[in-house]
């Protein structure tokens, strides 16, 4: 025997309504569930974020000895980042969160996290327990970072062209940059760009072109943060006057400069050798002088000797005269 097709939906709807009486009845058991986020939450360096846990109830929350905690799940460790029951929090943490308690009663077991750290990035798990029952969600967080307005500056000349830098700091994650002229579009000059990763994981942008003339003289260096959508850009007009100008007589002027330079150089060498030619006779000339003066002296010292000599044989002869004399006399 077939059922007719009105008996076949009058048992479906009777299965809906008995379906929602019993879901019912176990919300008011207290027995409730989590509602987690369907996209990782974006949080910004240095800033404060929060991290959404919300129980799915219709009613306030009576329970008085309900527990939540959050925890960081990494690679290596887990870390307690806040308990709502007073237990030991990582020291990384204390002071920088904060629950909502006042909003217990509404199911927002929410977590506030302040100063953002890019340590702080990871996967955090929501637990919430009672006496009744036990549900936990996992929350995303992912970390960005807005640098500041890439500043444009005239680095040197490049043959007839003109080199421009880009620079900025601050970024996270890697960020894109485009050099882009004065419709938007991108550049096709010889260009080049560098992100780098600066201290505690944060990156700088560096980014250098060369502007050949007769071509867009409206240059601008954009740069962009992916994750969150949103970018910084500078933009510069290089004026003709800026570019360097050929000449038919820059030419021969180089000949003439690098003749003249070698000339100048010719010259101070002679001009050194010269001096040190002179300081040698110089050298020369005073140590003749200095042996001259020494001989001098040594012809005094010698001359000095004799005649000390001779005046000593003088007084000895008249002493022997003065004894002769007197054997003469006796």
């Amino acid at each position: 025997m077939k059922s007719s097709p009105i008996s076949s939906s009058m048992c479906s709807f009777c299965s809906a309504v008995w379906i929602l009486i019993l879901l019912q009845i176990s919300h008011v058991a207290g027995h409730f569930s989590i509602k987690p986020p369907k996209n990782p939450i974006i949080g910004y360096l240095e800033m404060e974020v929060i991290l959404p846990c919300q129980i799915e109830t219709l009613k306030p929350l009576t329970d008085t000895n309900i527990n939540v905690q959050w925890i960081l799940d990494k690679s290596s460790q887990k870390i307690e980042v806040k308990n709502y029951q007073g237990a030991t929090e990582d020291k990384r943490y204390q002071g920088r969160t904060q629950l909502f308690d006042s909003e217990f009663n509404k199911g927002n077991m929410s977590l506030l996290l302040r100063n953002i750290h890019l340590s702080d990035q990871g996967l955090y798990t929501c637990i919430i327990s009672s006496q009744k029952w036990y549900d936990e969600a996992v929350v995303e967080l992912v970390l960005a970072a807005n640098g500041g307005d890439p500043t444009i500056t005239l680095a040197d000349y490049k043959g007839q062209g003109i080199g421009l830098t880009c620079s900025s700091e601050g970024w996270y994650p890697r960020p894109q940059a485009l050099w882009l002229d004065s419709r938007g579009e991108n550049r096709t000059e010889k260009s080049a760009i560098a992100n780098t990763e600066a201290v505690a994981g944060i990156f700088q942008v560096f980014g250098s072109i060369t502007l050949e003339p007769g071509v867009d003289n409206e240059v601008s260096c954009k740069i962009i943060n992916n994750l969150v959508k949103s970018e910084r850009e500078s933009r510069i007009l290089i004026s003709d006057a800026f570019y360097p100008t050929s000449s038919p007589w820059i030419a021969p002027f180089i000949i003439i400069l690098v003749l003249f330079g070698c000339l100048i150089a010719f010259l101070a060498y002679k001009w050194r050798q010269s001096l040190q030619e002179v300081s040698q006779f110089e050298k020369e000339t005073s140590q003749k002088k200095r042996e001259r003066v020494c001989e001098k002296e040594a012809i005094e010292t010698e001359k000095c000797t004799f005649q000390a000599a001779l005046a000593d044989i003088q007084e000895r002869q008249e002493r022997l005269q003065s004894e002769l004399g007197k054997l003469e006399y006796f």
